[in-house]
């Protein structure tokens, strides 16, 4: 089974903003925003942007199946 898990980032400041996204420490082709279906389980999410810090640092999510959740990830300038 799968979930979604919908990623975004923004700048402090309240900018949008984008990021590059890693999950399981794999870097994946596509940036901020993005939807990725996933199967269950626990994730490492992270978004990294060169110049940026990100607040909090990674997140883990743990998917069911049927799972929809929003990620949004705080980028503030080094």
């Amino acid at each position: 089974l799968e979930g979604k898990v919908r990623v975004s980032a923004s700048i402090i400041g309240g900018t949008p903003g984008w990021g590059e996204i890693y999950i399981d420490d794999k870097k994946r082709d596509v940036g901020t925003p993005y939807a990725f279906d996933l199967m269950e389980g626990p994730h490492k999410i992270a978004v990294i942007r060169d110049g940026y810090e990100t607040v909090g640092g990674y997140k883990i999510v743990n998917l069911a199946g049927g799972d929809d959740i929003e990620l949004n990830f705080k980028l503030r300038k080094k």
